[in-house]
């Protein structure tokens, strides 16, 4: 019984060791260095009514800049969501801003550049993490 129950131990230590460490590990910070894709608002959108499938293989956990206007800012408690596109369309790119505070500067019509990690398509394209470049 003991020789088991202390290699067991050992492991469970270790696991708990790891799993401590992944739970900590910090976000990649989307702001420093190249973005692995520059793309417009309408491009992006475009690709995902084509063919999602494709799109996803394309763009899905990648670092994606994307230039577009601002249809609306959405405030909660949770943070701030930039959408970009057209007001008029019933889709669009939704930023979710990575710091609460940030894109409350951020007025509708106004053209901006975005970069964060593509999450994929719902109705919008949704983008997480994400941090105003210009």
């Amino acid at each position: 019984m003991k020789k088991i129950l202390w290699p067991v131990l050992l492991l469970a230590m270790i696991g708990g060791l790891i799993g401590y460490n992944m739970w900590n590990k910090p976000h990649h910070d989307v702001s420093k260095g190249q973005a692995d894709i520059v793309v417009s608002c309408e491009e992006l959108m475009s690709s995902y009514e084509k063919n999602e499938e494709e799109a996803n293989k394309k763009y899905l956990q990648k670092t994606v800049e994307v230039k577009g206007k601002v249809a609306k800012v959405e405030k909660t408690e949770e943070g701030t969501t930039i959408v970009l596109g057209s007001p008029e369309s019933l889709t669009g790119v939704r930023c979710e801003m990575l710091d609460k505070n940030r894109g409350t500067n951020v007025m509708e019509g106004e053209e901006v550049v975005i970069r964060g990690k593509c999450a994929g398509s719902l109705m919008d394209v949704v983008m997480q993490r994400c941090v105003r470049m210009k």
